[in-house]
């Protein structure tokens, strides 16, 4: 119970508001840290230039501890990007980041959240699911990982 009481205030304790291109610098230094074949400053920075994209940072105390993008097109969104520093995860946030794109993504009339996820990123998984999400499908694969390749899968969920 303290355990699962300290997750939330953690969570509390963090707020979230629009990236903005000052954020780049610090979201792409996340971003090296977590991904194996990390997105480049100059694609985050691009993705701020295109309205069909919005992007969300979670600060804490002046620091940047994570992030999301999410492209909208029609009344489906790709949530493309989201990421935890490392020494912040395991914390509450990722699931607050979600909670937070989720609730964008209604405010602007999506119908389906999509994402693509690592088949071994099995935390990121569980969180996905423990949120409603669905497996859809496998790119069979489609990342690239240090011990070779591996399946991306396909999930999402219903937004109504």
């Amino acid at each position: 119970m303290a355990a699962i009481k300290a997750l939330a205030e953690n969570a509390l304790s963090a707020a979230l508001r629009p990236m903005n291109s000052g954020d780049v610098a610090a979201v792409a230094a996340i971003e090296q840290q977590v991904q194996f074949t990390p997105w480049s400053a100059t694609l985050f920075a691009d993705t701020l230039r295109v309205p069909r994209y919005f992007g969300y940072v979670l600060m804490q105390a002046q620091q940047l501890l994570g992030f999301y993008i999410v492209e909208v097109i029609a009344d489906e969104a790709t949530l493309h990007n989201i990421a935890v520093s490392p020494e912040h995860q395991s914390k509450g946030f990722g699931r607050q980041l979600i909670e937070h794109a989720i609730g964008q993504c209604l405010q602007t009339g999506v119908t389906r959240l999509m994402l693509e996820v690592r088949e071994s990123n099995t935390s990121a998984i569980g969180l996905y699911e423990s949120l409603g999400f669905e497996l859809d499908g496998v790119r069979r694969d489609y990342y690239s990982a240090p011990w070779g390749r591996e399946n991306g899968l396909l999930m999402s969920r219903p937004l109504s």
